[in-house]
């Protein structure tokens, strides 16, 4: 894919060459220009990510009600249990099935 005229203006590439966090954004745009307008091409993707952001409001609004967790590694098993729950949820797969069927025992007795 041709480069944006602007990024490649040297007129207008002076006025931001001052400027550090400008110039991190231009160089990140450059480099991923090819990405920024997949929705266009793709019909399957999505042009926000509402989904995911939807997605991680449980989550935040259950953080904020509990304070947070105590140590690192509870917060980590937490996420991973939350992330594990969210897949069988978007996959229709029954939680307590799947982790049956993971460890190889059942999880209710």
């Amino acid at each position: 894919m041709a480069e944006h005229r602007l990024l490649r203006d040297a007129s207008y590439t002076k006025r931001w060459r001052s400027d550090p966090d400008a110039e991190r954004v231009a160089k990140r745009m450059k480099k991923h220009q090819g990405e920024w307008f997949n929705f266009v091409r793709y019909e399957e993707v999505e042009p926000t990510n509402n989904l995911a952001e939807r997605a991680l409001r449980p989550e935040v609004v259950f953080r904020k009600i509990i304070g947070g967790h105590r140590s690192w590694s509870g917060a980590k098993k937490h996420d991973i249990l939350r992330s594990t729950l969210a897949t069988c949820k978007l996959r229709g797969e029954n939680f307590i099935d799947f982790l049956e069927h993971k460890y190889e025992k059942s999880v209710t007795s």
